[in-house]
């Protein structure tokens, strides 16, 4: 890792270093560590990963090392162990600390990607890294006990609130198999809080005026 700091930003040597790590079918000792100081350099210059869900051509065009690494991962599929682990290094890097109003912001952006037949593989991975964390919020919103009121007071104005949980639920409500595993995901989300079957169930009755999705689980199919 050290030799990263003693190589130029604008080095031909660093792309080369950059495309032969990335560009690996299986992670190597300290792979993580390499990966991690390679993405917070370039996020450090160019705000990358939330940035990349709305306009992937712009941040690509800004660094030629963003380039590389975009090939490089095209050459792994999107289920690869390397691919994953960049995903993973993305979302408790730089996701992390998100809240709702960036979550609000994003989320389309975020959905469109995963609808696209075609992508660039980096806005692919940072879409994905993206949504595993949108559960956040469950994690700000949720009462004790989850059959109260969901309530965005004191976290987004509320104006843009309305706004934007419209247009969440307008593409939670997509007829999609893609958007369906992401409603899944919600629920696996609430299971980890500790919610029982019967409990998501209920969940999913007591809040589905402000999510109407919620109401669209066939639950005798599962």
């Amino acid at each position: 890792m050290r030799c990263l700091d003693t190589i130029p930003l604008d080095s031909v040597v660093r792309l080369h270093l950059y495309n032969n790590i990335l560009s690996q079918k299986d992670p190597f000792p300290f792979m993580a560590s390499i990966i991690t100081k390679i993405f917070w350099k370039d996020d450090a210059i160019n705000k990358l990963f939330l940035r990349n869900l709305q306009d992937p051509r712009e941040i690509l065009q800004a660094s030629s090392r963003l380039k590389v690494i975009n090939s490089a991962l095209k050459n792994n599929n999107l289920d690869s162990s390397i691919v994953t682990l960049c995903c993973d290094i993305i979302q408790k890097e730089f996701f992390v600390d998100m809240n709702i109003p960036e979550v609000a912001r994003y989320f389309r952006h975020a959905v469109q990607t995963l609808l696209e037949k075609t992508f660039e593989h980096l806005k692919r991975i940072s879409t994905i890294a993206f949504l595993k964390f949108v559960y956040c919020m469950w994690d700000q919103t949720l009462q004790d006990d989850y059959t109260l009121p969901i309530s965005f007071d004191g976290i987004i104005d509320v104006d843009d609130g309305d706004v934007h949980l419209e247009e969440i639920n307008n593409y939670m409500n997509l007829d999609n198999l893609i958007i369906h595993s992401l409603e899944i995901y919600f629920l696996r989300k609430l299971c980890h809080k500790g919610l029982s079957n019967s409990g998501l169930k209920q969940f999913c009755v007591v809040h589905n005026y402000k999510f109407p999705w919620l109401s669209t689980f066939k639950w005798d199919d599962n």
